[in-house]
This record gives structure tokens, sequence and C-alpha cells, in this order.
């Protein structure tokens, strides 16, 4: 408590204090109270989102969005895009787990994953 007293005076002049649990909440709260309707507009910011957490604006947390947005919006930012789009990352994964011997199987039933010492060490 000590450690936090000399910033006391700064944080009540902020008004409510409450209103900075808002950072806490899911984006979409903020997008929603913010009256934002317009379906190209949601679904641009739902994107960004997406690209930035993997999750759409309802996961999103909005201390993450803030933070994106402060320097997304910078001059000479730039939205980095792999070459082959997000295939091409699951692609550079795949290449990977076989250059170390290992293989990767989709829509398969997984019956039992071995562990030795504490780590997986197979899948049947």
């Amino acid at each position: 408590a000590l450690t936090a007293l000399p910033y006391l005076p700064n944080f009540l002049t902020l008004g409510n204090p409450m209103e900075n649990f808002k950072l806490t909440k899911p984006f979409s709260s903020i997008v929603d109270s913010a009256g934002v309707s317009a379906p190209f507009t949601r679904d641009w910011l739902d994107l960004l989102c997406f690209c930035l957490s993997g999750l759409p604006a309802d996961g999103t947390i909005t201390a993450e969005m803030a933070m994106m947005m402060g320097e997304f919006y910078e001059p000479n930012a730039v939205m980095d895009c792999p070459k082959g789009g997000a295939k091409a990352i699951v692609d550079a994964l795949v290449r990977g787990i076989e250059k170390k011997g290992g293989s990767v199987f989709c829509n398969s039933h997984v019956q039992e994953i071995t562990i030795q010492d504490g780590r997986a060490t197979g899948v049947v």
C-alpha cells in the first residue's frame, strides 16, 4: 500500500476510478457502449481483435486492443501478414515437426498419449 501512496492523488483526479475496470472487459462491450452498429466497422474491429489475440472482440480484453490501437495508427505503422497468409504459419510448423522426425495427423482419433519422464513421447 505504501508503494502506491504517492500515486493516489493522481488516481483520484481521474474522475470515477471504477472506469479503469473497463480495460479488463471484452472489447465488444466498448464497441457496444460506443454505439458502433455499422456491420463493416464491427467486422473490421472483430478482424483486428482476431489478428491480435486469435479471438473475436467478445474474447479480447480492451486493454490489449487499447495498446494495439495506440501503436497501429502511428505514422509508418504496418500490419504484417505472412506471405501465403495464416496457412503459411501452419505449414512452417508442420515442416518443423517433420524435420525433427515427427508426423502430423489431422482428423485422427487419439486413444492414448504416451508419457515418459513427464513429457509426451507418443500418440496412439
